[in-house]
């Protein structure tokens, strides 16, 4: 019997299957809830994307789906679908041509896709990825998040980097309360003073670095996101569902009006085309500098500029002092 696992989550899903020698790696999207296990959501704004790879060289075809945490964005929340399938144990450990790429967003799903065509690993695929989500999917893939990856490799140790953002040092206890201490779920949910020490990026350019194929430089994974951000992608699909109704807040910020916006106030709509210039460029100097251009210098400076400028509390330091975490993954058991 080989198993394979896919994992869910509410936002941003991803899950890389290559029915190899069981490596398996898993990445989860933004939430903001606690809970210690999270229930596939179905509802129809979630939809998959599953995109097969064939055929894939048998040398690179060492990787498989995720498990008990699909990640992108985390604390401890999972959501698990585990598949399996009827094969022999002695067919489950022979090398497989074949590898399945799942996300939220088709075009971020075929570019991981084509990295396991190129020789690279599920975690390779998974990065590739995630920086393509956060042109492609804007609502919930982005660089300002945080998450949590879970990595299987035959015959060594599982892992779990924790990248979830982490609050600011200046953050107190009651920040979220009001006048009469109740807590206000306007100043947690629409204010800047909600804003997290991002960590996305420091956290797939540690997984690249430290679990990737060792084939594709991070700058490499990056590209396809960088293309499609600076030449842009047409409205359809779920941003052409979602845009309409995050229309009046995105209004808020002329940077981001520009961006979703018509002249008029309208959302963008099918038909149109949404280019990122400037999340282009930000990708650009991570494909240059490392994951550090991003915590350090002119990014993060204005970052903070912008976050404080909104009566956020969030630092240079804060970034500066951001590091993803290597954990212990949680091991359980269903039905025996």
């Amino acid at each position: 019997m080989k198993e394979v696992e896919l994992s869910f989550s509410g936002r941003q899903g991803l899950a890389l299957l290559l029915p190899a020698r069981g490596e398996k790696v898993g990445m989860r999207g933004p939430i903001r809830e606690s809970e210690p296990v999270e229930t596939p959501p179905h509802r129809a704004e979630f939809r998959f994307s599953y995109v097969p790879c064939r055929p894939l060289p048998a040398r690179g075809a060492r990787d498989a789906g995720c498990p008990p945490r699909r990640l992108l964005a985390g604390l401890a929340f999972v959501a698990l679908l585990a598949l399996s399938l009827g094969f022999d144990r002695a067919a489950a450990q022979t090398p497989s041509p074949h590898g399945v790429v799942v996300a939220q967003e088709a075009r971020a799903a075929q570019i991981g896709v084509e990295v396991l065509k190129r020789g690279g690993n599920a975690v390779d695929a998974a990065v590739a990825t995630g920086f393509a989500m956060a042109v492609t999917y804007p609502r919930a893939g982005n660089l300002g998040g945080g998450g949590y990856m879970l990595i299987h490799r035959a015959g060594r140790r599982d892992v779990a980097i924790d990248y979830r953002e982490t609050a600011p040092a200046a953050a107190t206890r009651d920040m979220f309360l009001d006048q009469n201490g109740e807590a206000d779920p306007r100043k947690s949910r629409d204010t800047a003073l909600a804003i997290g020490v991002p960590g996305t990026v420091a956290g797939l350019a540690l997984a690249q670095a430290r679990y990737g194929s060792g084939k594709l430089s991070l700058a490499e994974l990056i590209a396809p996101a960088i293309a499609l951000a600076r030449d842009g992608l047409p409205i359809e699909d779920d941003v052409a569902e979602s845009l309409p109704g995050s229309a009046r807040r995105l209004g808020r910020w002329p940077s981001a009006a520009k961006i979703f916006l018509k002249p008029d106030g309208r959302a963008l709509g099918p038909g149109d085309r949404l280019i990122q210039s400037d999340l282009a460029d930000t990708l650009e100097a991570i494909a240059h500098g490392g994951a550090r251009a991003f915590y350090e210098g002119a990014i993060a400076d204005k970052l903070v500029a912008a976050v404080r400028a909104e009566g956020g509390i969030m630092s240079g330091d804060d970034l500066k002092g951001y590091r993803p975490l290597l954990r212990e993954p949680v091991r359980g058991h269903y039905r025996g």
